[in-house]
């Protein structure tokens, strides 16, 4: 899917935020239709389904009257997008960032919750990393590490893109 949008946003990115738009309108539609319709959802949820469909169609109304109300931030979004397009054209290797900067950005979770880890073992009695017992300081510490990691990795990569 991700790839398909972004194929849509290279070809026609000031169409791309007004399809996203009827996209996830009609979605919302389709599943609202789904709840009321398939007795399966009705034997799980029971009456909670009637609830949930009605949810879903107010959330595709309130997409609609945003599309109606906002029409000009979303045509916004078009000429940005375009300016991407364009900025991406001209600097290929620019792709490259996303995937390290999402890789490095797992290893970093990663070492948040290994962290995490470490600190709440000597407090918590059971081995269920899940628990989340709160270790006190230390996770102030580990927020705060992870916050000042994220700023890390958008300096590093600003600081990549002076030396290309």
């Amino acid at each position: 899917m991700g790839l398909l949008r972004m194929t849509l946003t290279h070809c026609m990115p000031r169409l791309v935020p007004i399809f996203t738009f009827v996209l996830a309108v009609l979605f919302l539609l389709v599943f609202a239709v789904f709840t009321f319709s398939t007795p399966t959802v009705y034997a799980i949820l029971g009456l909670w389904s009637i609830v949930f469909g009605i949810f879903l169609i107010l959330l595709a109304l309130i997409l609609i009257v945003m599309l109606c109300m906002y029409s000009n931030e979303v045509k916004f979004q078009g000429y940005m997008l375009e300016y991407s397009v364009k900025f991406l054209n001209q600097n290929p290797h620019a792709f490259i960032y996303i995937p390290v900067f999402f890789l490095f950005h797992v290893g970093l979770v990663a070492l948040i919750l290994w962290q995490h880890s470490c600190y709440s073992s000597y407090y918590m009695g059971s081995g269920n990393f899940w628990k989340l017992t709160s270790s006190g300081f230390l996770d102030i510490l580990n927020i705060l590490e992870y916050i000042w990691g994220l700023q890390f990795l958008r300096d590093a990569c600003n600081f990549f893109n002076l030396f290309r």
